[in-house]
C-alpha cells in the first residue's frame, strides 16, 4: 500500500483526522516515519523492535546451509497487535 493509498482510507476512516493537512504531506509523513522504522529495524541484530499501533518486528540471526555452505541470514517476523475493539 502507497502512503497515499494509506491517506485516502485514514481520510475515509475518519475525515477530521487530517483535515487540516494537505494529502501529500501527509503522505510525506508516512513515507517518512516508515523509513525511519526500517532504519530501526535494519541497525538491530537481534532483539525486539516495538511500532506501538502496528506490532512487534522480532529480529533473529539464523544459520542456513546453501550449496554446501553455512551463511547467517537476518530473519524479520512481524508480530501484529490485535486492534482494540
Amino acid at each position: 500500500m502507497k502512503p497515499i493509498e494509506l491517506i485516502e482510507v485514514m481520510k475515509k476512516n475518519n475525515p477530521d483526522l487530517l483535515k487540516q493537512i494537505p494529502d501529500e504531506r501527509a503522505a510525506r509523513i508516512i513515507r517518512t516515519a516508515l523509513m525511519q522504522l526500517g532504519e530501526e529495524i535494519d541497525a538491530v541484530n537481534e532483539g525486539v523492535v516495538k511500532a506501538p499501533g502496528l506490532g512487534n518486528f522480532q529480529i533473529k540471526q539464523i544459520q542456513r546451509e546453501k550449496d554446501g555452505k553455512t551463511e547467517t541470514v537476518k530473519r524479520i517476523i512481524l508480530k501484529i497487535i490485535k486492534p482494540e475493539k
